[in-house]
């Protein structure tokens, strides 16, 4: 026997379907619909993006250039922005603690002047974060970064910074 076809009939489309249930919630969105509901969600998720690149040389580390790729430092591998970037948030480690900073160069500008420094006094952990809206630092369009210990012998660096290319 056939399955008759109002069975699986269609469904309504993308803008007719209702994406908040009645009465209104609080969901985060103002849309209305699905195929609304799915712009705005795109459009929030592209000015909202975060990038993440680690870095770390295993060994002790004394004015060093640090190595995105294992055995590469970021004087031969730097990393390339390809738009306008926003650094956001640094995490730094050590496997002891040590008195020192870790500096950011943008090599096409500068390899003495960092555009950003974070120091970490007596500890093997620091962390800076930018408060909402206000990066650590803004980095050019086609910057070669390069992260390094200055000033101090760190034991087994590593460091985590999240980048954004959101105009937001």
């Amino acid at each position: 026997m056939a399955i008759p076809p109002f069975v699986f009939g269609r469904t309504q489309n993308a803008f007719g379907t209702p994406f908040a249930s009645e009465p209104d919630r609080s969901n985060g969105f103002t849309s209305k619909d699905v195929q609304l509901a799915i712009e705005e969600a795109l459009a929030l998720a592209v000015a909202n993006d975060r990038f993440v690149v680690f870095c770390a040389y295993n060994g002790n580390a004394n004015n060093r250039t640090l190595e995105a790729f294992n055995g590469i430092d970021m004087v031969a591998a730097p990393i390339r922005t390809f738009t306008a970037t926003k650094l956001l948030s640094v995490v730094i480690g050590a496997t002891a603690a040590s008195t020192g900073a870790i500096a950011f160069y943008d090599r096409n500008v500068s390899t003495t002047v960092p555009f950003y420094t974070l120091n970490y006094g007596g500890a093997a952990f620091a962390q800076a974060s930018a408060p909402v809206l206000t990066p650590l630092a803004s980095i050019p369009t086609n910057a070669l970064i390069e992260c390094r210990t200055i000033t101090a012998s760190v034991n087994k660096p590593h460091v985590f910074f999240f980048l954004s290319s959101s105009t937001v």
